[in-house]
This record gives structure tokens, C-alpha cells and sequence, in this order.
């Protein structure tokens, strides 16, 4: 059986830079990775911070989503890792 991955949601230059400079880092720096997974887009914002995108597909945002619940509340239970 074969797998087809889904698209990559499109993100231009624009859109990046206000996304980072929204969150406090310099747009301009704005550096997409090479792909390690298989979900996410991955950008670079300065030295330290990452961006990851999902895929356009609701698992992969749903999984993103997740993540984004399970992290906080993990870290303010006390691990750090």
C-alpha cells in the first residue's frame, strides 16, 4: 500500500515574518529547516526558537493541537524535558 503525504500548508515570506514578529522575533530571520518528520513544516526564528507547521491535514493539526495543551500543562507540573 502506499502512502501519500499531505501538502504542506503554503506560507510566504509575508506571513512568516508577521508570525514571528508577532511572537517577539526578528521576521527577518525567518529560516525554513530541512524536513526531519513527517508532519511539520520546521522554521528557524533567531537562535532560539522553532516554528513547526502542520501538514494540511486535520490528524496532523489535531495532533499539533494536542501538543500544544500537553506541553504547558506538562511543564507546569514540573518536567522539564
Amino acid at each position: 500500500m502506499t502512502f501519500t503525504l499531505p501538502d504542506h500548508v503554503a506560507n510566504d515570506a509575508q506571513t512568516l515574518r508577521a508570525i514571528a514578529d508577532r511572537h517577539g522575533f526578528d521576521g527577518a530571520g525567518v529560516e525554513r529547516l530541512p524536513e526531519t518528520g513527517i508532519f511539520n513544516a520546521i522554521f528557524r526564528l533567531g537562535d532560539d526558537a522553532i516554528l513547526r507547521i502542520p501538514r494540511h491535514h486535520p490528524d496532523f493539526i489535531a495532533a499539533a493541537c494536542r501538543e500544544a495543551t500537553a506541553v504547558p500543562a506538562a511543564r507546569a507540573g514540573g518536567s522539564h524535558a
